[in-house]
């Protein structure tokens, strides 16, 4: 007879320790585990094989508590020996209402609770087997991946269970968890953002919010399955059948892995950068193929044992001091040429650095991909469309704008464009982009008032990986860094915070910017336009900026009239909309060509461009449009901004108004300020105080204020939406030349 301790020890000797996993077995009743050696095997026929007559088919009973380890061990065991036996099941959760059939030649009891419960309930002359079972390590690869020390809960009906599945799990070698039992009225585990349950078959009491690892259930041992053939009377080849079986699942395994190793190695060889891998020594244990053809290039020969000195001979210190000071990236030269390397340590996930990967760059090549880069960037958003010819407009105003512009684009100096909202501040910063010699590189807007100080500082200047919460994996540049070698327009820059501003600074003044939580510094060229529709110089003198930078900003200043300046372009621009937006002709009455060309228009080109396609959606094909098609806001509580529209007081009721309460001088003083002074530009309540307290001293701040609203509420002066100043309406105008008649 040939024993089941000759079979298992005339494999192969790398076989036998992968065998010796399958051959633990639950020896007693008590609950105890411990292990059988092939040896301790029941031999269950003394007789030859060909002398047996084929035996008659049995009845086998699995009785366990869940149902899906009653149907995978019976699945299992009708794939194995169901040509000798019939398998049935009997599930304690699923048929404690029924009885466990009297007439099975074998039970097989899945664990020591079911044991214990078939034995009471079943006759004493019934044979019950204990089976011994194990967790398959073909399902530990979500184990492998998790990083070392993380918390897992083993899940199972009991503590002493639980114990026994984190026991089966590290003498697999699984050693780099923190695993600890959870078991029904065990203590709520802590929450956590990365939380893990392990268990064998089912998620039964493992808290919703945690991620399942699911082992699969347990295999029943080969001892086991000894027995069972023993009892059964089944021939010792099915065996044999089942060994193999087992023995096919691990090299599955086996060859999974070579397959994924043999994938890994095509795809490093694969790629053009040169890798090597180096141990902690210096010692050269890996190179790709790019590899080999620069050690080739250096006279090595192929396949020779290097180190790190032998392929890097230039870098004047040894490879223990870039390992320990962990530097990214080092230039360096090569049979005469520049590369670029860059050094990371690899660890396991299990943890402990298993050497250090240095990647190789010719400077050639990263310098084709910089530009490359750029070249992509120009077409995915960062490129300016506009030019001149898109500046429309016949007035002097405009014109006189244009050309001073045309004149700062062929320069390489920074252009502070000064203008109130709705002017076309980004059209003109696009244009002189368009003109200038760095037309082919990236534009690049920013709107400070689009993002707080915090955004604002990442997004200008980038971040390194981990400079904060949130950071991105690998860090971000900076719009700046993305500007290189083209424009960066920076919009509405008196909402920039006296922090950015400082970095801003430096940036013009190096032109090097430095990326939040980062120690490199980036040399950059590029071309600056600002704009602002606030009075910087004002903001100076509040300290609300800083005076260096606008110095260094203001080099080329332009200001863009207000369009209420540009004589004859309202009803024009009227006509290009209607007819390029919207297909359409748009025919005004006289009243409303007058309203146009007379409103303030505190929203500018933009409030004009909204007014046509309001027009153009709701006044039918070729009527005449009215004031009163105009939008409601139009005609709203803001009398003040279109006087034309409204019925105002006369003249002789607000004289008799301001003699009556002796501020006639005073409101003569003021309108003539406004006709007389500002030659048609915006004045600030500041410079009227300062100038009006000459010649009356007794003014305060808040008598001006109401002094202002009156006329205000009159319709004879008129305040911009944004910070834009006080200009005199036509009303006021009127009003003041009605005032000089009366007293000649």
């Amino acid at each position: 007879m040939r024993s089941e301790s000759t079979r298992f020890f005339g494999q192969p000797k790398e076989i036998k320790p992968i065998l010796a996993i399958f051959y633990t077995v639950h020896c007693s009743e008590s609950g105890d585990y411990t292990y059988a050696s092939a040896g301790q095997l029941y031999p269950w026929n003394t007789g030859k094989t060909a002398d047996r007559e084929p035996p008659m088919k049995k009845t086998l009973c699995v009785i366990g508590l869940a149902e899906v380890v009653c149907d995978a061990i019976g699945a299992r065991l009708r794939a194995l020996i169901g040509e000798y036996a019939d398998i049935l099941c009997w599930c304690m959760e699923t048929c404690e209402n029924e009885e466990i059939p009297f007439d099975c030649d074998l039970y097989l009891a899945t664990y020591p609770g079911s044991y214990d419960y078939a034995r009471k309930m079943l006759p004493e002359y019934c044979q019950i087997l204990l089976a011994g079972r194990f967790v398959n390590p073909s399902n530990f690869e979500r184990l492998l991946e998790l990083p070392k020390d993380t918390s897992v809960l083993a899940v199972d009906n009991s503590l002493e269970r639980a114990n026994y599945l984190i026991w089966e799990i590290a003498r697999f070698g699984v050693n780099h968890l923190a695993i600890s039992p959870y078991y029904p009225d065990c203590p709520e585990p802590e929450r956590m953002a990365q939380s893990f349950a392990v268990g064998a078959g089912r998620k039964r009491n493992v808290p919703d919010w945690m991620e399942f690892i699911n082992l699969g259930v347990k295999e029943l041992t080969i001892t086991t399955y000894a027995r069972i053939l023993q009892a059964l009377s089944i021939p010792e080849e099915v065996l044999d059948t089942i060994v193999h079986t087992y023995m096919d699942s691990v090299f599955q395994m086996a060859r999974r892995n070579n397959n994924t190793r043999t994938y890994l190695d095509s795809i490093i060889n694969n790629i053009d950068e040169i890798i090597f891998g180096i141990d902690e020594g210096g010692g050269i244990f890996f190179r790709n193929n790019a590899a080999e053809d620069l050690i080739a290039s250096l006279g090595k020969s192929h396949g020779a044992t290097l180190r790190f000195r032998d392929i890097f001979s230039e870098l004047d210190r040894p490879f223990s001091y870039y390992y320990e000071n962990n530097e990214e990236e080092i230039i360096t030269k090569i049979n005469g040429l520049h590369y670029v390397l860059q050094i990371k340590p690899v660890s396991e996930p299990v943890g402990g650095n298993i050497g250090t990967l240095i990647i190789v760059k010719p400077v050639t090549r990263v310098q084709e991909l910089e530009n490359k880069v750029r070249r992509k960037l120009k077409g995915t958003g960062l490129t300016a469309k506009y030019t001149f010819a898109n500046i429309l407009g016949e007035s002097p105003a405009i014109r006189q704008a244009v050309s001073m512009a045309r004149q700062f684009a062929a320069t390489p100096l920074t252009v502070l464009l000064e203008s109130e909202s709705g002017t076309g501040k980004e059209l003109f910063a696009q244009s002189i982009h368009q003109a200038s010699a760095c037309a082919s590189g990236p534009f690049v807007a920013f709107n400070f008032s689009a993002l707080p100080e915090s955004l604002a500082e990442s997004e200008l200047f980038g971040y390194e990986e981990g400079a904060f919460t949130g950071a991105r994996r690998g860090g971000k540049p900076g719009l700046f860094e993305q500007a290189h070698n083209g424009t960066i327009f920076l919009d509405e820059l008196g909402s920039a915070s006296l922090a950015v501003q400082a970095r801003l600074l430096r940036v013009l003044e190096e032109r090097e910017v430095r990326r939040v939580g980062g120690e490199r510094v980036l040399p950059v060229s590029v071309r600056v336009i600002a704009a602002t529709n606030e009075d910087l110089g004002a903001m100076v003198r509040n300290k609300q900026f800083r005076k260096d930078l606008f110095y260094r900003l203001c080099i080329c200043p332009l200001t863009i009239p207000p369009l209420r300046e540009r004589t004859g372009d309202v009803l024009f621009l009227v006509r290009y909309f209607a007819e390029t937006l919207h297909s359409r002709t748009l025919k005004f009455d006289r009243a409303l060509e007058d309203f146009c060309n007379s409103y303030s228009w505190p929203g500018n080109v933009r409030e004009l461009q909204n007014m046509v396609t309001y027009l153009c959606a709701v006044v039918p094909a070729n009527r005449v449009c009215t004031i009163a098609d105009l939008p409601r806001y139009f005609h709203s509580v803001d009398d003040s901004l279109h006087t034309n529209a409204r019925k105002a007081s006369t003249f002789a009721e607000i004289y008799e108004e301001m003699v009556n309460s002796h501020t006639l001088d005073i409101y003569t003083t003021l309108l003539t300020m406004f006709s007389e002074k500002t030659k048609g530009h915006s004045l600030g309540r500041e410079h009227i105080f300062d100038v009006l307290k000459n010649t009356h001293p007794a003014i305060t701040h808040p008598a001006l204020r109401r002094y202002l609203d009156t006329l205000k509420n009159h319709g004879m002066l008129h305040s911009g939406s944004t910070k834009q100043g006080t200009d005199m309406t036509s009303s006021g105008r009127d009003f003041l030349a009605w005032l000089n008649k009366l007293t000649e």
